[in-house]
């Protein structure tokens, strides 16, 4: 699956179509998805009254299942053993009890479908989309006299609350370092991106950004600009640069076996002081309203490991596993979600990488809601795994990315959320179709999300990589 409003217009296209007409019964099209091919648009009909609804974009999709969502107990979705009541035909299905998951019932057979993730709203349209003209869609329009304006529908009172909607339904997003984001005109930022697929900013917010470890006040002013993005659709990642961070090394520095401070920047993140600023500081971010927070830096440093302590495999990666644990239990307190990054050598998985950084994946993946692996083209050195060779994008990340779903198992691949190489540096043929290269071999192992990384943020030709996938 390439990208959300590119498969959809491929899907319109593309699949087999039986026409039907506006003479035929009303009941035909009471709660189905119809694929309008003349102008490459799907719509969805609510089944309560006839009013049909736009489905175009991952946006469009998201507000329907706002709006005409039907909240339901787990007790009783269960009971339906995925064959639902025949009054539920057509409907969309939320699990208010279930992080707010989303279901379609379809109306000819009553089984019942997940809505979650792109591919999963795409395969519902391609396979249970009906095919109608222009000509014909005007007439059913009319049958009740509806237009397709957005209706309020039988949201019951459990299901108010869209908090925790598991709908988003890709990440795109590119890297801001707190200086950046604090001098971005956000207006204009979102202007020229709102008709893109970048969708996502990573930035940077403790560790190297804007909130300090002594701060007691937020910055307002950020809080205000981060607001404006999510208002306008946009998600947000808070950047928390975890174990090289000088202010914590005050506290809590990481030491030699000889007990020495190991440089001054490193941190010990088996310390109880450290645990509770992790705690306290997914509190503090909680309450800024962010989408996410990612760990980056969660990690032992990679010179000269066996003079760090602890210095056994099983030592660091339980230092490093248990502090992603402490943070993940807060962020289901406070309903928000945790990324990781981790090398993109563990994709691998072998021991001394495993040791040297403490990164454990396979245990690390039961902590997270998503893991960004770093597999930046230019970071595998020229034959590594007889394959990684600096011009040749495409297959460095899709060998790469294979071997963590081949780690990880098909189950989390939902899970991966790789970094791309949005700069330059050991890239003699880098450009857009280098950055697009990248996406593409993602695309092509099923892996609907990415994020790009670019130190300096000189995001031109990313955008014009955005640009690119966005006019396919």
């Amino acid at each position: 699956m390439k990208i959300f409003q590119y498969t959809l217009i491929l899907i319109i296209i593309l699949i087999p179509i039986n026409f039907i007409g506006a003479q035929e019964k009303e009941q035909t099209i009471k709660g189905r998805i119809l694929l309008q091919k003349d102008v490459r648009m799907a719509w969805y009909v609510n089944p309560d009254n006839m009013s049909r609804h736009r489905l175009s974009n991952a946006s469009d999709v998201l507000k329907v299942i706002q709006k005409l969502g039907l909240g339901i107990s787990n007790k009783d979705f269960e009971s339906f053993k995925n064959i639902a009541h025949q009054k539920l035909a057509g409907k969309i299905l939320i699990k208010v009890e279930d992080a707010g998951k989303a279901y379609y019932v379809n109306p000819i057979d009553l089984k019942i479908y997940f809505l979650g993730k792109p591919k999963n709203a795409l395969f519902v349209m391609r396979e249970l989309g009906m095919g109608i003209n222009d000509y014909d869609l005007e007439k059913i329009e009319m049958l009740n006299g509806n237009s397709y304006e957005i209706h309020s529908s039988a949201l019951n009172q459990k299901s108010t609350s869209t908090q925790g909607l598991e709908i988003m339904p890709y990440v795109n997003g590119i890297y801001l370092t707190s200086s950046t984001f604090k001098k971005i005109n956000i207006e204009s930022f979102i202007e020229r991106n709102k008709n893109s697929l970048l969708n996502t900013v990573v930035v940077d917010v403790a560790g190297f950004g804007f909130l300090s470890y002594k701060e007691s006040e937020n910055n307002l002013e950020i809080i205000e600009k981060i607001q404006k993005l999510r208002k306008a659709g946009f998600y947000f990642i808070a950047r928390v640069v975890a174990l090289k961070n000088t202010e914590l090394a005050l506290i809590s520095p990481l030491k030699s076996k000889s007990g020495q401070v190991w440089d001054g920047v490193w941190v010990d993140g088996s310390s109880k002081e450290i645990k509770e600023y992790y705690s306290q500081i997914t509190t503090r971010l909680a309450k800024i309203g962010i989408d996410e927070i990612q760990l980056d830096y969660i990690r032992f440093p990679t010179s000269l490991f066996s003079r760090q302590t602890p210095s056994t495999l099983a030592e660091r990666t339980k230092v490093i596993t248990d502090l992603v644990r402490v943070v993940y239990e807060k962020t289901q307190e406070k309903g928000i979600k945790l990324s990781i990054d981790v090398f993109g050598i563990l994709g691998w998985n072998e021991a001394a990488n495993i040791k040297r950084l403490g990164q454990d994946v396979l245990q690390l993946i039961n902590y997270v809601d998503y893991l960004s692996p770093m597999i930046y083209p230019s970071h595998f050195e020229q034959g590594f795994g007889g394959f990684a060779k600096y011009d040749d994008p495409y297959t460095t990340i899709k060998v790469s990315t294979k071997k963590f779903i081949e780690l990880i198992g098909e189950e989390n691949k939902e899970k991966l959320r790789p970094w791309l190489q949005g700069f330059s540096y050991r890239a003699p043929n880098f450009g857009s179709d280098y950055i697009y290269a990248q996406v593409k071999a993602l695309a092509d192992l099923g892996v609907d999300d990415f994020l790009i990384w670019n130190a300096s943020n000189r995001y031109a030709l990313t955008h014009e990589m955005f640009a690119r996938l966005k006019i396919l």
